[in-house]
């Protein structure tokens, strides 16, 4: 099956997580972005100096997309390499775009379908993705013809037509949102890498391997939402954590707060969970 052609315009946030990973997981602070501090530190390395605290921030991003967007240009290529055996395929030089491949692999139909999705609502979503899409290549078009490809106000504006994708979470519920984020090729389950010894996550019992579902019963399909959770509310405060342990779900009862893990990402078809 073809993975979605969207991922070539260079969405945000599919191929970051697994590389984030490789480099050492998401360490679960408060005083951490989502990010582990070497790859936090590498990168502020090799951006210029912010202006304010924000804009080092969005310089991050402006590193982060053109990460994505390279990963993704290089799996397009694989991609295309593998459909044509072994006919060439010119690969594109450093800056330059690969063609977008468009169609019906912008979201994965029959993924939908098995989702429970009727055949209208596949359609919206797919002119949904497409709108979405085609924003972000004008205005990647714009910011590389103008000079400001590398700058802040790319990566902010880049950062709010992602959240239109969010969105969809409100249209459609938790359960769909679910669906749509695995048949667009995204990353939609966070998984415990590494459990530090001590920690609150070690004291109620998580392991290397559990899957967040629900935290103080909000859905997690990132590991940045899971960081908004463990920050918001009451200090302290002893919340219920659903995880999925070899097909089965567990509940486990941190204290809101740092939990003390090593996370990665990964994409996942949805299933219901034994209970």
């Amino acid at each position: 099956m073809a993975r979605p052609g969207w991922l070539v315009a260079g969405a945000v946030g599919v191929a970051l997580g697994a590389l984030v990973g490789a480099a050492g997981g998401w360490w679960l602070a408060p005083d951490l972005a989502g990010e582990s501090a070497p790859a936090r530190d590498v990168a502020v390395s090799q951006a210029s100096k912010p202006d304010s605290p924000d804009d080092g921030l969005l310089q991050l991003d402006v590193l982060r997309l053109r990460l994505e967007e390279e990963v993704a240009r290089r799996k397009a290529l694989e991609r295309r390499l593998a459909e044509r055996g072994h006919e060439a395929v010119p690969v594109p030089s450093a800056g330059e775009e690969a063609e977008p491949q468009v169609g019906d692999d912008w979201i994965d139909a029959d993924v939908l379908a098995r989702g429970g999705f009727t055949t209208s609502e596949i359609q919206d979503l797919r002119a949904r993705f497409e709108a979405i899409e085609l924003e972000k290549l004008y205005l990647r078009d714009q910011a590389t013809r103008e000079g400001w490809n590398s700058k802040p106000r790319y990566a902010r504006q880049m950062r709010e037509l992602d959240a239109r994708y969010g969105a969809l979470r409100e249209v459609f519920g938790d359960e769909a949102y679910d669906w749509i984020l695995y048949a667009s090729g995204r990353k939609n389950r966070v998984v415990v890498q590494r459990v530090m010894e001590a920690s609150e996550a070690a004291g109620v019992g998580f392991e290397a391997g559990d899957v967040f579902l629900r935290y103080d019963d909000q859905r997690v399909f990132d590991p940045q939402a899971l960081q908004r959770a463990t920050n918001d509310g009451e200090a302290g405060r002893t919340v219920q954590v659903e995880v999925l342990r070899e097909g089965e779900v567990v509940h486990l009862y941190p204290a809101r707060g740092p939990l003390g893990i090593a996370l990665l990402t990964q994409r996942s078809e949805p299933v219901r969970p034994r209970y």
